[in-house]
């Protein structure tokens, strides 16, 4: 453990109490990252070194919270004042507890790789320069408008007036790239990217070769006709659209304010028999696996869908002590806000059939690879609609030529209870989200 930031939260954990607060919680986060930036070609490499304190302190029943990028122990102390004074003119939150009592660690596998804190920034500027010379080398016409390499590493530490100092450490490692090729109709773009914990699983080359591909693909396509087909979605794609319907959604805040569709609905039947969603918060190597949450709550495998029915949401202490239940070690912040209840790895279960078998067994249809506006989705309402970026026609269980052009619309939910009829085996992510390929049996595509 950083001595000196558990012994600091130490400390001001007892300054707060000899203030006279009935509780005080100390969150303080630090993270070092390194990057070289592409615009067209190797633009710059550079650094940073951030650190955050979060104070949040209780008196009966109100909260008080104040925060400060510094850890000097003056400016540190001073922030525990201020929210030590904020606490003392808050409106009492009726359903208060306490803070976290149980916490604890899990063990979890992958989430630190130590080998990047001693990554030659020559061997970040060479994997750039690659992605560049792949660009290249996958068509002449092609332009790198953004991307980057990047690398960083985060070390949160955790006390209250119940626990002694809790501290994880987290790395990342992440490429991306957007390129263009052609103008006006002929005109392709296309976007990749990728996120991993370690610098050796990085695929900086796939994200270069998948998006110029796309790119290039995409200056030669034309839209279909309107009508209703088979669409099947790229596992990367369909993995953040369950990050947007289900992020919020399933969050116990939402459904207690009754933000959410799925208040009233636990034990119901919500999709069909081959779904399976689960927070996989324990996954090794997940993107939002950590040994405990930033409550301090160690984390779980927490079921919402179980073949289709509705299980339960994800709890941080406040909401889980409102519901008489333990929290899920789902709590999430920044060190200048409150913690409220996240998904730490949303997973969609897989399948059995591979991508190739799922095109063979699609007759006519739509592959979707990228979509503009699917961020505007409904994740009330389940109302989705977006434009196809980057797609491929499928005839006789082939793909066959790039589409791009149309919309595609449905209702998610409605797609949910019926119309998932096949699920891939083939695991991607969007960010902490996970899915395989999806075929959904009916969509509504209308040329533009």
């Amino acid at each position: 453990m950083t001595t000196d930031l558990a012994s600091l939260g130490q400390r001001l954990v007892r300054f707060g109490e000899k203030l006279g607060a009935d509780e005080v919680e100390v969150y303080i986060e630090e993270s070092k990252s390194r990057g070289v930036t592409l615009v067209g070609k190797v633009e710059a490499f550079g650094s940073s070194h951030f650190t955050g304190l979060g104070i949040r302190v209780v008196n009966g029943r109100r909260i008080g919270l104040s925060s400060t990028t510094s850890l000097n122990i003056r400016e540190a102390e001073e922030a525990v004042r201020r929210a030590h004074s904020i606490a003392k003119v808050s409106e009492p939150i009726g359903d208060w507890v306490s803070f976290a009592k149980n916490t604890g660690k899990m063990s979890v596998e992958g989430v630190f790789d130590p080998a990047l804190q001693k990554l030659p920034p020559e061997t970040m500027s060479e994997a750039a320069l690659e992605m560049v010379r792949m660009v290249r080398e996958q068509s002449t016409g092609l332009s790198i408008t953004r991307g980057g390499v990047l690398t960083g590493i985060r070390t949160v530490t955790i006390v209250n007036s119940h626990n002694q100092a809790l501290e994880r450490r987290e790395s990342y490692a992440s490429a991306s790239i957007s390129v263009t090729t052609g103008d006006g109709d002929a005109k392709g773009v296309s976007s990749e990217s990728d996120v991993t914990r370690s610098w050796r699983d990085l695929d900086a080359v796939g994200v270069c070769h998948r998006a110029s591909q796309r790119a290039v693909n995409a200056g030669k396509a034309r839209p279909i006709p309107s009508g209703t087909i088979p669409v099947i979605w790229r596992n990367k794609l369909f993995a953040g659209v369950l990050s947007i319907m289900f992020g919020g959604t399933l969050s116990a805040e939402a459904v207690q304010r009754r933000r959410s569709p799925w208040a009233d609905k636990i034990g119901s039947k919500i999709a069909t028999d081959n779904l399976t969603l689960i927070d996989e918060g324990l996954m090794a190597g997940g993107i939002g696996t950590r040994e405990f949450d930033d409550e301090g709550v160690a984390q779980r495998r927490v079921p919402l869908i179980e073949e289709g029915v509705l299980m339960g949401c994800f709890y941080d202490t406040l909401t889980a002590d409102k519901d008489r239940v333990e929290s899920t070690g789902n709590a999430s912040r920044g060190y200048d806000s409150a913690p409220r209840p996240a998904p730490n790895n949303l997973s969609l279960t897989p399948g059995t059939a591979s991508f190739d078998e799922t095109v063979k067994e699609t007759k006519n249809g739509l592959y979707l690879e990228e979509l503009i506006g699917v961020w505007l989705s409904n994740p009330i309402s389940g109302y989705l609609s977006a434009t196809v970026a980057n797609a491929m026609l499928i005839e006789k269980g082939e793909l066959t030529r790039p589409v791009k052009g149309v919309l595609v619309s449905g209702n998610f939910f409605e797609i949910l209870r019926g119309g998932v009829d096949l699920i891939g085996r083939d695991v991607d992510h969007a960010g902490n989200s996970y899915s395989p390929t999806v075929r959904v049996a009916s969509m509504s595509v209308t040329t533009q």
